[in-house]
């Protein structure tokens, strides 16, 4: 069990009811810059961004309180300015008459997680921009045939805002003479 807890891909640590850290594994000692006898003592909170210290409160208050698993993502300081987003996972351990003795939390790395994220939203932007900016109606549709992005061209050729037309059937924007040929044109 030692090996598993130190060699753990996540970062583990117990804290004290005021946050302060009392164990630390291998990877949290990584994580958090630092090796991992030198964390012992030192508040979890001196290592998270200052825009981060509300939140991590929050997230303190509710696992004393509520004494169930909580989560949220925080970004940890790191040297010359860079970051690590995090994934905490905690749980208080409570003692013989319900109160907090203390708790543990898991800290996942989701740095690439999140950077993928930001690349797709850009992607994804990117997109949206060079359809509207289109002077063709271009219509997306899924695999029922419902309509999922109707650019401003397609507005304007169809006299429909987009979010009346995302969700109907394509065929309601299609002349009754030319559906069947559509029809079988998609078969």
């Amino acid at each position: 069990y030692v090996d598993l807890y130190d060699w753990s891909p996540a970062g583990h640590l117990t804290l004290d009811p005021q946050g302060k850290i009392v164990e630390a594994n291998l990877r949290a000692g990584s994580l958090l810059g630092m090796h991992r006898n030198k964390l012992i003592g030192r508040p979890l909170a001196s290592f998270l961004e200052a825009t981060e210290q509300d939140p991590f409160h929050r997230h303190c208050r509710e696992v004393t309180k509520t004494g169930l698993r909580q989560t949220c993502e925080l970004l940890l300081r790191q040297h010359k300015g860079a970051f690590t987003c995090v994934n905490l996972e905690s749980l208080a351990v409570r003692d013989e008459q319900g109160g907090v003795r203390q708790w543990r939390t898991a800290l996942l790395d989701i740095s690439a997680h999140k950077r993928v994220e930001r690349e797709l939203e850009t992607q994804r932007a990117q997109r949206e921009a060079i359809i509207d900016s289109a002077m063709d109606a271009i219509i997306t549709v899924d695999e029922e045939q419902r309509v999922v992005l109707f650019n401003r061209a397609a507005e304007a050729m169809f006299l429909c805002g987009a979010g009346e037309a995302i969700g109907r059937p394509l065929e309601q924007f299609i002349p009754e003479r030319f559906r069947r040929a559509h029809h079988d044109h998609l078969q």
